[in-house]
């Protein structure tokens, strides 16, 4: 998969270190956790044996964040090693935004064309959180994420505004997008929902023949889950994955 994929071969590890037990449920995604610090540390695998170097650093305060106030969650690295791009925030108030950096660190700020909503929208923040690169594309790293901004309404920036999950009406639900060029004009990008349900679709991330995998609530009367479906990123192919109604031995699948 390397060759096909042109992966890059492993140069570092970037990670999120945060205090015990700040990590919530994969249904408390807006749960505002600080004391997160982003962080880099060098690696290499020869002949099958992973190797850490020293040199750990914070890449934290270069995203202008402090380690006391931010909420970091879930960096994903481009699949030609270059880039990198996580969700942060600095207050329970403010919503979580997509950030992105290279791979060093360097030239981190929030993704303009993904962070295009309000804050706030029929009462509830509007979070863009947890991006993953989709397999290249002639040259142009697609971005998948999870989004509370709720369906869109025909143009691309003309949002319905956020809805909640039935599971947890105190909740925001959140839905898959994806940021790719526009077909229409190719030097421009666009935002395409892929899912449509009140089913809290998010952690996207991509199995090594470019199919998207992800975790999605499942709800009945007296029954509730959380599993993981898969879906092309043309959207064909919606299709339960693992871990459901505990038919092979695990009662749940959060990420």
């Amino acid at each position: 998969e390397r060759d096909q994929f042109k992966l890059a071969p492993l140069s570092a590890i970037v990670y999120v270190k945060r205090p015990a037990g700040s990590v919530k449920r994969a249904q408390d995604f807006d749960v505002y956790s600080p004391g997160a610090d982003l962080r880099r540390v060098p690696a290499a695998i020869t002949n099958d044996v992973l190797t850490v170097s020293a040199g750990d650093t914070s890449l934290t305060a270069g995203c202008g964040l402090s380690v006391a106030t931010a909420d970091i969650r879930r960096p994903q690295v481009s699949w030609d090693g270059t880039r990198v791009a996580f969700a942060a925030r600095s207050s329970a108030s403010e919503p979580l935004a997509v950030y992105e950096m290279n791979a060093d660190g360097s030239g981190c700020s929030k993704h303009p064309g993904i962070n295009t909503t309000p804050a706030t929208q029929n009462g509830l923040l509007i979070h863009n959180f947890d991006p993953t690169y989709a397999p290249p594309d002639g040259g142009f790293s697609r971005i998948v994420f999870a989004s509370t901004r709720g369906n869109l309404n025909g143009a691309a920036y003309d949002y319905q505004g956020p809805t909640r999950t039935p599971s947890d009406p105190t909740k925001p639900n959140s839905n898959l997008y994806v940021l790719e060029p526009d077909p229409k004009a190719p030097a421009q990008t666009r935002i395409r929902q892929m899912t449509f349900l009140l089913n809290m679709e998010r952690q996207p991330t991509f199995m090594n023949d470019g199919r998207l995998i992800f975790a999605a609530e499942k709800r009945a009367p007296n029954f509730y889950q959380v599993a993981l479906r898969r879906i092309n990123i043309d959207t064909g192919d919606y299709h339960p994955l693992y871990a459901q109604r505990g038919s092979i031995g695990y009662p749940e699948a959060t990420q």
